[in-house]
């Protein structure tokens, strides 16, 4: 994507809406954060300006719901009002995260559970509420009294993806604070959820988490090979499925201005800002662990339809590379997979 230019007085006017006691101020200029400057494209003072003017505390206070249970004597409104606010605090954390000394730093390595927490589920909603919005007391995801809107719950679970993989990337605590929490059942979990999958975007982000795990770590591959090897199937599917365009379109790059900067302090609010979400060996071995996740997904072939379509699918591939590789038994599970897609 083109760099965004902000000048540096429209990013002096956001640090100074982010430093403002006033929540709705900081909601301002967290929105204007989330949604005027890509992920990964402020250089590393910057972000941690915001981090600093914003307040850690602020961040941690916005996702503190997902530790406990939810107050059943919230209203509907307030619901809703809680989980556009616990959006909020994780797409700012997946744009500081970008960041290797912030993604390094104590502070957001101990958001690790909450995060998992979320991609275990699928999203916020189910997180906190696993019987519906509309009704708490009601006791699972199928008898949802609320309709929960995937698009929200998938950049929820983007930016928990991408504030993991930082977090798992950036240091040695990251990364065993990540294995202690469940992070590859995790994954492998949300790799065999078609809600998540099917978006392109969000399985390139899903599979690009767990390749952080196995590059930061290749024990993994031996110390939980056998949850390693449960994600072998549904990643020949994402290789060789068509995918589908991802579910935001890019945003459209412009200069901040101080009048955008004032106008949002009048407007924004935390659902308005959750909705902007801001990731060997020799060739004969790869060769023939190619084929092999080929021929698991033969019917559909290799598409290139769309960036995050291709992404996706060699992030798959090599995954899958690195499994056939390390181990034998991957290469069992994975003519397994192979033939059982064969017979059906």
């Amino acid at each position: 994507p083109a760099h965004l230019e902000v000048s540096s007085a429209a990013m002096d006017e956001i640090l100074e809406l982010l430093r403002c006691q006033d929540d709705n101020k900081k909601f301002a200029g967290l929105y204007l954060v989330t949604k005027l400057v890509p992920s990964g494209e402020l250089k590393s003072d910057i972000m941690r300006l915001v981090m600093e003017s914003v307040g850690a505390e602020f961040v941690t206070r916005l996702i503190l719901p997902l530790r406990g249970t939810p107050d059943p004597s919230l209203s509907l409104e307030d619901r809703e009002t809680q989980l556009a606010s616990i959006g909020l605090g994780l797409s700012i954390l997946s744009v500081v995260s970008t960041s290797q000394d912030l993604a390094a730093d104590p502070i957001l390595i101990e958001h690790t559970p909450l995060l998992l927490k979320v991609l275990k589920h699928g999203g916020v909603e189910l997180a906190m509420y696993p019987g519906g919005l509309a009704d708490p007391a009601k006791a699972g995801p199928s008898e949802r009294g609320g309709g929960i809107s995937p698009e929200p719950a998938l950049h929820a679970v983007q930016a928990v993806l991408d504030t993991l993989a930082n977090i798992a990337q950036a240091s040695d605590d990251g990364l065993q604070i990540s294995l202690q929490c469940g992070a590859v059942a995790a994954v492998a979990r949300a790799l065999q959820d078609p809600g998540i999958t099917a978006d392109a975007s969000t399985a390139w982000r899903a599979v690009g988490y767990l390749r952080a795990l196995l590059n930061k770590s290749s024990d993994i591959l031996y110390d939980q090979a056998q949850i390693v090897f449960t994600c072998i199937a549904p990643l020949a599917l994402v290789f060789g499925r068509t995918p589908q365009p991802p579910i935001a379109a890019a945003q459209s790059s412009q200069n901040t201005s101080s009048g955008a900067a004032a106008a949002a302090a009048d407007t924004a609010s935390p659902m308005d800002v959750a909705s902007a979400s801001p990731a060997q060996s020799d060739g004969a071995a790869q060769s023939d662990t190619a084929a092999a996740a080929g021929a698991a997904a033969s019917d559909a072939g290799v598409s290139g339809t769309d960036d995050a379509g291709a992404k996706m699918q060699l992030e798959a591939l090599h995954v899958l590379l690195m499994i056939m590789q390390a181990s034998p038994g991957g290469e069992l599970w994975m003519l397994q997979a192979a033939s059982a897609k064969a017979e059906a």
